[in-house]
């Protein structure tokens, strides 16, 4: 919790003297209120639990809600306007999850194929989709994707052990893990293609890494 949560809004403690305790006092409520009045609620059509995980530099914003009637999960794109659009992947079992966006409006994210396993997607600026599976995996997720088109997540072996993969604009998919690593999570690529994420050794203990470019 930042120090100076707590005061954001009134004078610290300590202040005296009340022409600075009116300056204060104004501009504080005039901070707050403009961050008030900037603040808009949103829902993803009549479902529940709509929870944004992106937001590019245009303010588009994709996220993820829930249909509770029915129990399915289903993708959004929200547009600086305020217009939302469903994104849905065909053949989906159990729902769609967006993950990432880039600048260009690019979304990356997986959906449901049988009982507990994913395939990962790409959606176009302009709504086309693509499929995102690693050869010889039982399930593939794609988490992030950077302007320049590159797309990292994680997969799982027959084994169900999890690894690192990134893809690139032509498809093709280069695996890794980084060294003693037993489970790894490849959150997030920059512009430049260095890839963050996390993994376990071979105790049990976590670990975040970097692979560069």
């Amino acid at each position: 919790m930042s120090r100076n949560r707590g005061w954001r809004c009134s004078p610290p403690r300590g202040v005296s003297g009340f022409p600075i305790a009116l300056a204060l006092g104004v501009f504080g409520a005039a901070l707050c209120n403009a961050a008030a009045a900037k603040t808009v609620r949103f829902d993803a059509a009549d479902h529940v639990l709509t929870s944004p995980m992106a937001i590019n530099a245009s303010q588009w914003i994709v996220g993820d809600d829930l249909d509770w009637v029915n129990g399915v999960m289903h993708a959004f794109l929200r547009s600086p306007g305020g217009e939302i659009t469903s994104i849905d992947v065909d053949g989906s079992t159990c729902g769609t999850f967006a993950s990432g966006m880039n600048r260009r409006g690019a979304i990356v994210g997986h959906s449901c194929i049988g009982d507990r396993n994913a395939q990962g997607f790409l959606r176009s600026h302009d709504g086309a989709l693509t499929t995102i599976t690693v050869p010889g995996a039982v399930s593939t997720t794609a988490y992030s994707i950077n302007n320049a088109g590159l797309i990292t997540g994680s997969y799982w072996d027959a084994d169900g052990v999890s690894h690192g993969y990134v893809r690139a604009t032509d498809g093709a998919i280069t695996e890794f893990d980084p060294s003693g690593s037993t489970s790894t999570y490849a959150g997030y690529i920059n512009k430049a293609g260095a890839i963050a994420g996390d993994y376990l050794d071979e105790s049990g203990v976590g670990h975040g890494f970097l692979r560069a470019p």
